[in-house]
């Protein structure tokens, strides 16, 4: 799997909170949109969705000046990431 942003390029902040993007991506993929939803929403749309609610969650819970950044870099992480995991999902509410 291709990396645009690799762990060890995080920010060790960020590091200590990527253990909760997978369980915040649990819930937000089973309640940002419900199964008759799913049905009508094109993946890229629900991809930068779900990455940026998760990035802003967190970045939030971080703080401090560097929000953007941060929430921008985890955006990215998510998207490519967990890409797969997402359009996996995304694909078993089509049909």
């Amino acid at each position: 799997m291709k990396y645009i942003i690799k762990e060890s390029k995080l920010p060790i902040y960020i590091l200590r909170r990527l253990s909760m993007v997978k369980d915040r991506l649990d819930i937000i993929v089973q309640n940002i949109f419900d199964d008759d939803e799913m049905r009508f929403v094109h993946f890229e749309h629900f991809l930068l969705t779900v990455s940026d609610y998760v990035a802003t969650e967190i970045a939030n819970g971080i703080g401090g000046e560097d929000f953007v950044t941060i929430r921008n870099q985890l955006k990215q992480f998510i998207r490519t990431y967990f890409y797969d995991y997402l359009k996996e999902y995304w694909e078993s509410k089509q049909n």
